[in-house]
């Protein structure tokens, strides 16, 4: 009710103002328009009075409007970063304003030492450094065009090349995307400047948005923005990153294009289509922009996983428990759909509709041989992963210029996330999900032990004995056996996941004075979220001994050798041919489904489902937001500018899930929680000269508890020591703040580049963590874990960029390029154990080093570029019972990639691409890198294509 009355308010508040007299004199005027160049709207021009320091800049549509210029004639001068400045003789009408309609703005010739360089790459370029000059906020642009110089096929592979910026990777493409070491959830995912829900299943309840379902060539800009201003979305610690799409149509055209692909490692071929179509209507009126795109891919990963024993009473630390080796084989395909219409009414009010589909859908095949060290047996398991994510909705929005300097821009929206894992299934439990076949030999000895009968890698061997990393094999004194290799156990899971974001949202600005605008606004937004999980389990009763049960030994089935058997895991050497097995075949996989629920099946499979604990694994959410926020832009002298306010959201989320009680009855339980945030937020922007920024901003972000921590299911289990284990989620949980204090100087060069420096400071409040805590229960003693607030804690960093055209080298030469970035982020986190100890940590995911390095060659139409990036090494998961010798961490990685194209022509490009040329794999480790976790290879992909501009 009160976040109702808030908004109510709000919308009192605007009324009035919008009756108010704040309007500019009668001895003022405005001045309305568009800049372009041949390609298109310019964002980020730098409008001005002559002889005056008022100004203005244009929208990402290329418009403006610049008001409070005083009346009479006027010089209007356009600056643009590589073009011509331009200056417009204007008549300034008393009390209105003059449209100047299309104003065309020309690139600049670069002449330096007598070398002429231009570059078909270049106005892409210009904008996004423009855009970023003139930004209020401290942040990084990637414009379309600097997205497909880079070999980059999705949009979380585009934004880590931003400073500060890394990325998780899933299958060996970018997923998820970190902001400053901050953890996933904790930056926000932007789409037009809406937030993208994250309902896909790899989400994991989290608020985590994959960014691999949407395709790179969708994009128009990518915006990085680290501090924050209060007509942003606070829920953004770490950052927001916004993929701006189309907005605007420009003059007709169609573009295509078309590519084959290739993946050495799986030796699957792939393609790839994109076309975009736009064109302006009834006189220019109406805009129309339609684009799609395709692009399926073979996929192929060689994984080893390695599982060492730590707090296992019966086995020694660092004693191998069992090594599985995997192998994923399979195809994905990213689709997407984008139109956008825009509709001037007037010159005073314009309207805007655009809506996108895009869906990655992905087929895996899974083949696995795990071997158990511990216990002298073997498995086998087969299965098949079926599931695709979607990402779909829209927007409506509008501007208006109401009078007296006002002007009003609206927007509604609806955007969400859905996917799924799983077909179509006759099952009891559920109607979709994917079998999981597991075979199992017993009796299977293995040899390379140390004296103390453990397996071990040769360091941590009592006596030596045992194998190095990178070399790790099973040393079975028993052959796998394909008669002796029996199914024991069938799984069929499915996982669905959904997440709805409606939103409205207004806001209302005015250029007071010469000095000072004046901006409000609000926002409404309804998020629905549901995470549901079906899984039926089923146990061989011959396997569990009971006598006189049907056995089915892999030798009854139809099988296929592993794909690339002998060149499995070739980069250690191919050393596991002669244990990999045939595997049942896909067709003999999928029938398992609905033959265990026949006769037969029944008749040998016990059914040990478990649909409590599915219940208590499901989350659905509901939550509210209602915003509202008041800011103003003052242009103190010619070289400061303060922007500043204050933003306000309220809260309300409900959560629908289950408590078991001591005797594991049901309950079902819908618990409330609310809470306010205010956030301050300032930047102060100092002009040293034309080229040169100093920027400081200090702001108070916070980041809302993930949806999988606030569920309110609690479930009771026996823990591995056999004492009670409790764990669940926590309603009550705060949302974590943080103060950031940000510093930047950013130079850029006349002949197009940049030079910048800063430093970060971000002190944590209320950090959630997963606490065990220890109580005794009816005389037992029993583990609790559940999520908690924290003390708190910190995150500092220092960010560096260059990047520069070399226009001085003579001749050809001039033709080269780099751009360089570095990012070096330290941090701690107060964390207690159960035993009240405290614990002080870096936050996961969070690496210490971060780099992206480009060199470049544009000349005479041909574009040639080598680009590396490197994470370092960073802690991927916590254990904090067993002491940080034991925390998985990701080791440090680095990838090169290669594109090029050559202008056949004005409508004729080729292109190519080649990702991850140092075949990279992908490394977790066990407190040491000498001790590997898990390792997974991909291999090179590529790409070579054409494009064409038909028209």
């Amino acid at each position: 009710m009160k976040s109702k009355q808030y908004f109510y308010s709000l919308t009192l508040l605007m009324t009035f103002l919008l009756g108010s007299n704040f309007a500019f004199a009668q001895d003022k005027g405005a001045v309305i328009g568009n800049v372009q160049d041949a390609t298109g709207a310019l964002p980020g021009v730098s409008i001005r009075l002559e002889g005056a320091a008022m100004g203005t800049i244009t929208d990402p549509s290329g418009k403006f409007y610049f008001s409070n210029v005083p009346a009479g004639e006027q010089v209007i001068i356009f600056s643009f970063i590589g073009y011509e400045e331009l200056k417009k003789q204007v008549t300034i009408p008393a009390g209105d304003r003059v449209n100047l309609g299309a104003i065309r703005m020309d690139e600049a010739s670069m002449e330096l030492e007598g070398v002429i360089v231009q570059s078909n790459y270049l106005p892409s370029q210009m904008r996004a450094l423009s855009m970023q000059k003139k930004g209020l906020a401290i942040g990084n642009v990637l414009a379309a065009d600097a997205v497909g110089k880079l070999p980059d096929r999705n949009a979380a592979e585009a934004v880590q090349r931003v400073p500060g910026v890394s990325i998780t990777r899933y299958r060996g493409e970018g997923q998820m995307a970190i902001v400053r070491g901050t953890p996933m959830e904790w930056n926000a995912m932007l789409i037009n400047g809406s937030r993208l829900p994250a309902g896909s299943t790899y989400s994991g309840g989290t608020r985590s948005t994959g960014l691999d379902v949407f395709p790179s060539e969708l994009i128009e800009f990518a915006s990085v923005t680290k501090a924050l201003t209060p007509d942003m979305e606070g829920d953004a610690i770490g950052g927001s990153i916004n993929l701006q799409t189309r907005r605007m149509a420009a003059e007709k055209s169609l573009d295509i294009s078309l590519g084959a692909g290739y993946n050495e490692k799986g030796q699957q071929p792939g393609y790839n289509f994109s076309a975009v179509y736009q064109d302006r209507y009834l006189d220019g009126k109406l805009g129309l922009i339609a684009s799609a795109s395709s692009w399926s891919r073979g996929v192929t990963q060689d994984n080893q996983n390695i599982n060492y024993n730590y707090m296992v009473e019966e086995a020694p630390t660092y004693s191998i428990s069992n090594m599985e080796l995997r192998q994923y084989r399979g195809q994905r395909a990213t689709t997407g759909a984008y139109l956008a219409t825009d509709y001037e009414i007037n010159e005073d009010h314009h309207l805007y509709a655009r809506g996108t589909f895009n869906r990655m859908a992905e087929d895996y095949k899974t083949r696995q041989y795990t071997f158990h060290f511990d216990r002298d047996y073997a498995e086998m398991l087969t299965r098949r992963n079926d599931a695709y994510t979607d990402l779909f909705g829209g927007e409506v929005e509008g501007e208006h210029q109401l009078g007296k300097g006002w002007k009003l821009d609206w927007k509604g929206s609806y955007y969400e996330t859905g996917s799924l894992m799983g077909t179509p299934l006759d099952n009891e439990y559920m109607d979709y999900g994917l079998p999981f076949t597991y075979f199992r030999q017993n009796d299977v000895s293995y040899g390379g032990r140390s004296n103390d009968g453990f397996k071990y890698l040769a360091m941590d061997s009592p006596n030596g004995v045992g194998d190095r990393a990178g070399s790790i094999l099973p040393h079975n004194e028993v052959a796998l056996d394909p008669k002796l290799m029996n199914l024991n156990m069938l799984i069929l899971m499915g996982v669905e996941g959904r997440e709805a974001d409606q939103v409205f949202q207004m806001n209302l600005q005015n250029q007071l004075t010469e000095n000072f605008k004046i901006k409000f606004g609000g926002k409404y937004r309804v998020k629905e979220h549901e995470m549901t999980t079906g899984q039926a389990l089923y146990l061989s009763m011959a396997g569990l001994g009971i006598p006189g049960m049907p056995v089915y030994p892999l030798s009854g089935f139809e099988t296929e050798a592993l794909p690339q058997r002998n060149s499995y895991l070739r980069e250690m050497g191919s050393p596991y041919g002669d244990v990999l097995l045939p595997h049942m075949t896909m067709g003999e996989l999928d029938q398992t489904a609905n033959w265990v629920n026949s006769p037969e099946g029944q008749a040998a499979f016990m059914d040990l489902t478990n649909t409590d604990n599915l219940l208590l694994s499901n989350t659905i959410a509901r939550e509210q937001v209602t915003a509202g926020y008041m800011m103003g832009e003052w242009h103190i002298n010619s070289k400061l500018d303060f922007v500043g306010g204050m933003r306000y959201e309220h809260t309300a989320v409900q959560m629908d899930g289950y408590d078991m009680d001591e005797e594991g009855q049901l309950t079902a339980v819908s618990p409330k929680n609310t809470y306010h945030s205010l956030l301050p937020m300032g930047h102060l922007k100092y002009a040293a000269n034309e080229q040169t920024n100093l920027r400081a901003a200090y702001t108070r972000t916070f980041a809302r508890p993930n949806f999988s921590q606030l569920n309110p299911s609690t479930a009771t289990n026996m823990g591995q020591n056999g004492l009670p284990m409790v764990s669940g989620g926590n309603m009550n949980l705060r949302p974590t703040y943080a103060h950031n204090f940000d510093l930047m100087v950013e130079h850029f060069f006349q002949d197009i580049g940049l030079m910048s420096a800063g430093v970060f400071f971000k002190q944590l409040d209320d950090v959630i963590y997963t606490n065990a805590s220890q109580e005794m229960v009816d005389g037992t003693l029993t583990t609790f874990h559940r999520p908690e607030n924290s003390n708190g804690g910190w995150l500092a960093g220092l960010e560096l960029a260059f990047s520069k055209r070399l226009t001085f080298l003579p001749g050809w030469a001039s033709g080269f390029g780099i751009d360089m970035n570095y990012t070096y982020t330290a941090s701690e986190l107060e964390m207690p154990l159960a035993d009240g100890t405290m614990v002080y940590e870096p936050l996961k995911n969070q690496p210490k080093h971060i780099y992206n390095a480009s060199l470049y060659y544009e000349r005479n139409g041909l574009m040639l570029r080598m680009a590396a990036n490197y994470k370092g090494a960073f802690i991927s998961e916590y254990r904090l019972e067993a002491g940080a010798a034991h925390y998985q961490w990701y080791d440090k990685n680095f990838m090169l990639d290669f594109s090029a194209a050559y202008s056949v022509s004005d409508r004729v490009k080729i292109y190519a691409e080649l990702n991850n040329l140092t075949n990279s794999p992908l490394v977790y480790f066990h407190g040491v890198s000498d001790r590997p976790e898990k390792v997974e290879y991909y291999g090179i992909r590529g790409q070579l294509g054409m494009r064409f501009n038909l028209f």
